[in-house]
């Protein structure tokens, strides 16, 4: 353990391929994470007010550290309670280069296949919607 770091960071909502607006604060925006080595293990919370503007993807961003642009760099960061969605996110993958990670499929839609979350998915309708809480990990670069 010679590369050992634990710490906090700050999660958020953002935009993929989509348009999202948080509106107001965050009433939950947490993040822990330990390093060891280049593998990063983080868990975290989110829960805002979220306009959907358009169809398109979002992600988590902010992550500890950029994840790898290995082939092998990959790895998931999974829902482990949601509360307050149209269709929640089962999941969020790691993307490459970046300090996102990307929704994927819907706990209503089921996790046999691969989809993106999409900004429709979020509940616009009042404050304290789009509740989640996560833990995974992925390769740093």
């Amino acid at each position: 353990l010679d590369d050992y770091e634990e710490g906090s960071w700050t999660p958020q909502y953002q935009n993929g391929s989509g348009s999202i607006t948080v509106n107001g604060s965050y009433s939950i925006q947490y993040g822990r994470y330990i390093k060891i080595g280049k593998m990063v293990y983080v868990e975290g919370a989110l829960r805002a007010n979220v306009s959907n503007n358009s169809n398109g993807t979002y992600d988590i961003g902010g992550l500890p550290f950029t994840v790898s642009n290995d082939v092998d760099s990959g790895g998931v960061i999974m829902c482990k309670e949601q509360a307050n969605w149209t269709v929640a996110p089962d999941h969020f993958s790691p993307m490459n280069n970046t300090t996102a990670a990307r929704a994927r499929a819907g706990l209503n839609d089921g996790a046999a296949s691969y989809s993106n979350g999409n900004t429709s998915h979020f509940n616009s309708g009042s404050t304290n919607n789009n509740r989640i809480y996560f833990s995974g990990s992925y390769r740093a670069a």
